[in-house]
């Protein structure tokens, strides 16, 4: 856009090497008291945002390369990466409708038919790639789990609108000095600038908040940076602006180099208190069968999918798990159970744990709903309560054949209160540094 390769050099590099500098503040405790997060670089993050934002700012590339050289092998481009955008990340591909809805309000007022008419075919193509993921989504919105995982994914109930501070700030900014010579150039980013607008608000029509976080981070605040190096450029002389760029750059690796290795040393014991979970993972692969099911306490769950071909029934976290909140009730009432929580103890262990069980079932609901996680009503809880006494009257090994559940890993060392010991149906068959593995003998 802006025909300047050291604007889309700077640009780049601030996104990806200061995403945690956001205000005065935070650059003022970087400079003096090297105080950074501790969360790692997001664009040094797999899968997200690395992926879902190469093909977002893919698709803007092309498309701005067919409204600068109307060829039309861009325009086809942009709409191939448009309708891939359904496959890598909602957000993304709403912020490129919501980009599509502002540019042909402006082209309609500035009666350019013809790119009007492109917008469309573009549309069009979008579609005809993602109609598979389509075809999919109306099967699953079919699906009498679909409800419970809509809601633990973010989507409440709302019809009240939103305005973004950092949306009006950086709408003012624009209005005021971003260059107006090329209309072309002007009326692309000016559409990016309002997406946001649609994004924020869109739940007074379909009645459904989603978070806006994602949207914040990924786009306005990438978009944000190459708007007001643009507008830096416009302004400044030439020598000025470099200056600048040496400082930006300075500061941009100084930052990454900090918060990433701050980042390994907050995390490196953890990493070397995981490498005793290898010669579990080594035995599971050696000995058990693709999609066989492994109970296992929370963490270890986490990892058992990612490094053997095994399946965890006891995976309790809700933003993942793709069924009913009637069978993550129950996961979690067997996991209290392995835990021996039962009797007096029952309504104290649930409401001493009343977060971590919104989680867990719900995941974002109560939280986008109430502003936390602990909100979860205390009559939910007594529900949940009364469920679980009642689990209780189911023996045992019953609950084990209705998880189809093969083996049992018990980490002896952060689970003493399991003893798994006590189950006669279960065959210890490997133990080894606080580790036991134990086979179900299905009846």
């Amino acid at each position: 856009m802006s025909k300047n390769k050291l604007i889309g050099l700077i640009s780049a590099l601030a996104i990806m090497l200061m995403p945690n500098i956001t205000d005065p503040k935070a650059l003022g405790q970087l400079l003096f008291n090297q105080n950074v997060t501790n969360a790692f670089l997001a664009y040094s993050r797999l899968i997200s945002p690395q992926v879902h934002s190469l093909f977002l700012f893919s698709f803007f590339l092309s498309f701005w390369m067919f409204l600068d050289k109307k060829k039309w092998v861009y325009g086809i481009v942009s709409g191939i990466l448009s309708g891939l955008l359904f496959y890598t990340y909602p957000f993304a591909w709403m912020f490129v409708g919501s980009f599509f809805t502002f540019l042909l309000l402006i082209y309609i007022f500035r009666k350019k038919w013809i790119d009007i008419r492109n917008i469309f075919l573009i549309s069009l193509v979008a579609f005809m790639v993602a109609s598979p993921f389509l075809f999919n989504l109306i099967q699953a919105m079919n699906d009498p789990a679909y409800e419970d995982v809509s809601l633990r994914y973010g989507w409440v109930e709302s019809r009240a609108p939103q305005i973004g501070v950092t949306v009006l700030v950086l709408l003012g900014i624009f209005l005021l000095f971003f260059p107006k010579k090329e209309k072309k150039i002007y009326d692309f980013s000016l559409s990016i600038v309002l997406a946001p607008l649609i994004l924020l608000n869109q739940q007074v029509i379909t009645g459904y908040l989603l978070g806006p976080a994602r949207y914040h981070h990924y786009y306005y605040k990438p978009f944000a940076v190459v708007f007001l190096f643009i507008i830096l450029y416009s302004f400044l002389k030439k020598p000025l602006f470099k200056v600048l760029v040496v400082l930006v750059l300075l500061i941009g690796f100084y930052n990454a180099y900090l918060v990433q290795t701050f980042s390994y040393k907050t995390y490196e014991s953890l990493g070397i208190e995981n490498q005793r979970y290898g010669t579990v993972f080594n035995w599971l692969n050696e000995n058990g069968n693709k999609d066989e099911s492994v109970v296992a306490n929370p963490y270890l769950s986490d990892l058992i999918p990612i490094y053997t071909s095994l399946n965890v029934p006891l995976n309790l976290d809700a933003h993942y798990s793709l069924t009913s909140n009637e069978d993550l009730l129950e996961r979690m009432f067997f996991s209290y159970r392995l835990n021996n929580v039962g009797g007096e103890n029952i309504k104290e262990t649930f409401y001493q744990n009343r977060e971590r069980i919104s989680k867990d079932i719900f995941a974002q609901r109560h939280h986008k709903e109430f502003g936390s996680y602990e909100a979860i009503p205390d009559e939910q809880l007594d529900l949940f309560i009364k469920g679980y006494g009642r689990s209780l009257e189911i023996p045992t090994e019953d609950m084990f054949e209705k998880l189809k559940v093969d083996y049992v890993v018990w980490d002896t060392k952060s689970d003493p209160i399991w003893n798994i010991d006590q189950y006669p149906f279960l065959n210890l068959v490997y133990e080894d540094k606080g580790f036991k593995i134990y086979e179900f003998n299905q009846r």
